[in-house]
């Protein structure tokens, strides 16, 4: 009885532990340690139809690589990423693929030219606009592109009828070379020569054009080093050219600097000469005033200049002898 209480009591503990664990999946939760780190979940699905422009469906099977970056705003508006990529996620790819698919032409031109264009065109169109702006579409895979059945069919008939068609052609020429080698056996055998030697002529064109493909390489080869030397040659020419404006952009830089540097010069220059020669006028003015307050104080100064000139001394008269006093007396400069 107690064993089977404590197996009871067991069973119900990984039951809640179970249900505990689903629930904890289910809203989104991560069992790993630290919460803060979301892995990257994949999600798988069927995209189908995906009408071409000539109305014939295709369908895909996809594996999107997708992670959660901000799992709070994330989880704020979905309430798992089950949610998401069933009812957001699921639809809009669908969308996407339809909208991408429905500018291919024909599904000839998929099938037998644009295969690879069509699958990376889907990619780059779900990768873009798939997302939300709290998750990352990392990666898109398509593992399968899958065309009508009725159209592989028809390829496959098409195919199979070639071949039958190849082999009849083979047999009735077999025939027809055994009644001709039956009959004409000569004949045949001059055939056979004639179509020996053109085979061994389309051998010989083959290795003409394998030689010549050779020669054009080896010229083109030759013209690529060639226009690169070219542009070496050109780019070095180039370099001197714009070293030696810019030298002589200097020296013009130089010679203007000097010659503003001259100007300055000479226009201090003659601003000084304005100056003393100012001073000059100013003080010939007032001289010029003196000798109009005293004009004996003038003569006296017009003839000691006179005697300079002869080796006489000039000496105020009796009348005159005042005057220095007063000179001295009474400034001159006003």
């Amino acid at each position: 009885m107690k064993i089977t209480n404590r197996a009871l009591l067991f069973g119900l503990l990984a039951v809640i532990i179970i249900f505990s664990v689903q629930c904890r999946q289910e809203s989104g939760e991560t069992t790993v340690a630290t919460p803060n780190i979301e892995q990257d979940r994949v999600f798988k699905f069927a995209l189908g139809p995906l009408r071409l422009g000539d109305g014939v469906p295709l369908s895909t099977e996809i594996y999107l690589r997708w992670k959660i970056d901000d799992r709070k705003a994330f989880f704020s508006q979905f309430a798992s990423a089950d949610t998401f990529q069933q009812l957001i996620l699921y639809p809009r790819s669908h969308e996407l693929a339809k909208l991408t698919a429905g500018q291919f032409e024909s599904v000839d031109s998929v099938f037998y030219g644009q295969r690879a264009a069509f699958l990376d065109a889907i990619k780059s169109s779900i990768l873009a606009k798939a997302g939300e702006t709290n998750i990352t579409i990392k990666e898109v895979i398509i593992a399968d592109l899958v065309f009508p059945a009725s159209y592989t069919h028809a390829m496959e008939k098409a195919g199979l009828h070639r071949q039958e068609l190849e082999l009849i052609e083979q047999k009735s020429k077999v025939a027809l070379a055994e009644a001709v080698a039956n009959r004409e056996r000569a004949k045949a055998e001059a055939k056979l020569r004639i179509v020996q030697e053109e085979a061994n002529a389309r051998v010989e064109l083959i290795k003409a054009k394998t030689e010549k493909n050779k020669r054009q390489n080896a010229l083109a080869k030759e013209e690529t080093r060639a226009q690169i030397k070219k542009r070496q040659t050109k780019a070095e020419a180039e370099n001197i050219r714009l070293l030696a404006k810019a030298e002589a952009d200097r020296k013009r830089f130089l010679a203007k600097a000097e010659l503003e540097k001259q100007q300055q010069q000479n226009e201090m220059a003659l601003e000084q000469e304005q100056q003393v020669k100012a001073a000059v006028r100013k003080d010939e003015i007032e001289m010029a005033k003196l000798y109009q307050d005293y004009p004996n104080y003038a003569t006296t100064m017009v003839n000691k200049q006179l005697a300079s000139h002869v080796k006489i001394a000039v000496l105020p008269s009796e009348s005159n002898q005042e005057i220095f006093k007063s000179l001295f007396e009474k400034p001159v400069w006003k």
